[in-house]
């Protein structure tokens, strides 16, 4: 009867396997366990004893274990599974022991126990959501230290391998096996927990370098797009730490200069698709110039950054890339190849040049009231003329640069390969002047298509058109061209993006690739030089018509003329990158400024009598 006599027979009947005298005072699922497992076990010892020594059972007079102790055992050489069946049962066992079996804690036990991996693996799986994807609804359906516990857990089994110990026809292959994937899932959502809602970041590139290859590269380039705007020390650290742990090898997949790479890419993309902004480019460009090792692909990406922004007049993301992204252009010289190297240069400088200019623009703006002032007129001369001489510098002479600004030298084409530029053009409602209007987006597709098609039949460029909607209720097309000549092709898109042709719509330029960088170099000096050009002849002429309107002298700068003169010198080459209405706007601006010249000198005459 009472409690103190239950225990006293529970302590002997544990002492001889006796499990019957055990069970009634165990109340819980590890005790009822241990019951169970401790009476199989001296079971069984006291067998392997009784053999050892010789003994039979038919001629003993006290053999133990008795034969009612042998009745409690469970049957077969392997128990577990029929002593887990019974703590399950509601019949044999107490229902607080019963509801305790199907929690997590025993789960896990029971399934290391039988060895059951792959229904461990699925227990997993639905435990964390796995399959949910890692996003933040995700994480969030599972507890942060039942996360952190699973991810420890698939990491030891893997680690262990069970394929190698124990009954190999179990083992599932935690390491190359099919459930290496569902291994890095469970890390890869663990390693987005710490990332996003602990901050982390150092523990990140710890667990990412458990992963598998491709997938670390996936879950570790979505770390580095959440710290794209974390400062470059912080930045550096945080490489420096995954170089440690991660795969040695210089650019395969799952390095750190693969995550890198496809972290930029992916934010590009995603600028490209209009769901980013350029700083977010300058700021995931930086992962790239942090280590040396990195500096070539950086190099690379930053020439496509920088003839993107400028094309597309988004000039705040390119000179951040100048200013606070690139190292040195000498540090750049001794691992990176001299024709990006060279490029980073022309853009540099070509930012200068547009630098110059706008201060003559803004020198202008801000101050248009002091246009009698002696002193401030000579400096927005001074001004002019610095701006105007770095135009023509930029354009027509060679200096340190090489052969002028982007001009590359002349290379035979080739009979097996040829260029392949491929645009991301977003269409506009209207059309380019003497076109047809268009009254819907698929019309206007149709008629880019239908202009490609014709310029590329002349130029013998084939033509891929691939189109979307874009964003701000516009349309985007993928303009895919290739062909043996660089210049066809070049020419193809030019003439597209001026509006030269008559049926073409209105577009503009979003992103842009090629296989050489030759032909992206043409494009640009073929859109860029003219619209650097025409924005100084602009603003001459506004500064004339002040100074008409305020009834002084208007006088026009000896540079800016000469620049247009180098505009229609066919020695130069310039007028071959100006469009026919470019060429009529460059002629537009001149004649407005030598009439403008002519009345500020007849004010100027009648002024001094």
């Amino acid at each position: 009867g009472t409690t103190a006599q239950a225990h006293e027979a529970a302590i002997y009947g544990a002492l001889c396997g006796n499990l019957e005298a055990v069970l009634p005072v165990c109340t819980d699922w590890a005790a009822c366990a241990w019951a169970h497992f401790r009476a199989w076990l001296d079971v069984r010892v006291d067998e392997a004893l009784g053999r050892a020594h010789g003994s039979e059972r038919a001629s003993a007079k006290h053999w133990w274990p008795a034969p009612e102790v042998l009745a409690q055992r469970p049957p077969g050489e392997e128990p577990a599974q029929e002593i887990f069946r019974s703590l399950a049962d509601e019949h044999r066992s107490p229902r607080a022991v019963v509801a305790e079996c199907r929690e997590r804690q025993r789960v896990v036990q029971r399934r290391l126990i039988l060895g059951e991996w792959r229904e461990l693996v699925a227990d997993v799986r639905d435990w964390t959501n796995v399959d949910g994807e890692a996003d933040r609804e995700g994480a969030a359906a599972c507890h942060p230290r039942l996360m952190r516990f699973c991810a420890h857990l698939l990491l030891a089994l893997r680690l262990l391998e069970p394929a190698h110990f124990g009954d190999g026809s179990k083992g599932v292959g935690f390491v190359c096996g099919p459930h290496d994937i569902d291994v890095s899932n469970v890390v890869r959502l663990y390693s987005v927990h710490l990332m996003q809602f602990q901050q982390r970041y150092s523990l990140v590139a710890l667990y990412a370098s458990a992963l598998a290859p491709q997938t670390r590269e996936q879950a570790f380039s979505l770390f580095l797009k959440e710290l794209n705007p974390m400062p470059r020390a912080v930045k550096s650290g945080l490489l420096q730490e995954a170089a440690h742990w991660f795969d040695s090898s210089a650019g395969g997949i799952g390095s750190v200069r693969a995550t890198a790479v496809r972290a930029f890419e992916e934010t590009r993309e995603e600028l490209l698709s209009g769901g980013g902004s350029g700083a977010s480019m300058a700021e995931a460009l930086q992962w790239l110039f942090l280590e040396r090792g990195m500096y070539a692909d950086g190099a690379y990406f930053a020439n496509i950054v920088l003839r993107e922004c400028c094309l597309t007049w988004d000039l705040a993301p390119a000179r951040d890339v100048v200013r606070h992204v690139l190292p040195s252009l000498q540090e750049l010289q001794a691992v990176v190849p001299s024709s990006a190297v060279h490029e980073l240069m022309h853009w540099v400088f070509y930012l200068e040049v547009l630098a110059a200019v706008e201060a003559w623009q803004e020198h202008w703006e801000t101050k248009s009231e002091g246009l009698g002032e002696p002193h401030w007129t000579e400096a927005l001369s001074l001004k002019a003329k610095h701006a105007i001489d770095q135009i023509r510098r930029l354009a027509v002479q060679s200096d340190e640069l090489g052969a002028g600004w982007l001009v590359i030298e002349q290379v035979p084409p080739s009979d097996a390969d040829g260029e392949r530029l491929e645009a991301l053009v977003e269409i506009a409602p209207g059309v380019s002047d003497g076109a047809a209007p268009l009254g819907a987006f698929p019309q206007g597709v149709a008629a880019l298509a239908g202009t490609l098609q014709a310029l590329g039949e002349a130029a013998e460029v084939a033509t891929e058109l691939q189109s979307a909607a874009g964003p701000a209720g516009t349309m985007r097309a993928m303009i895919a061209l290739s062909g043996v000549s660089p210049e066809a092709v070049v020419g193809v898109l030019w003439r597209v993006l001026k509006g030269t042709a008559a049926t073409s719509p209105r577009v503009s330029l979003v992103g842009l690739e090629s296989t050489s960088s030759d032909a992206a170099r043409r494009l640009c000096r073929a859109c860029l030089l003219p619209r650097l050009i025409l924005l100084c002849l602009e603003i001459e002429v506004s500064v004339l018509e002040s100074c008409v309107a305020g009834r002084g002298a208007a006088q026009r700068l000896e540079a800016s003329a000469e620049l247009a003169e180098c505009v229609a010198d066919r020695r130069q080459g310039l007028d071959a990158l100006f469009s026919r209405a470019e060429v009529r706007e460059v002629l537009e601006w001149e004649r407005q400024a030598a009439i403008l010249t002519m009345a500020g000198t007849e004010l100027a005459s009648i002024a001094y009598g």
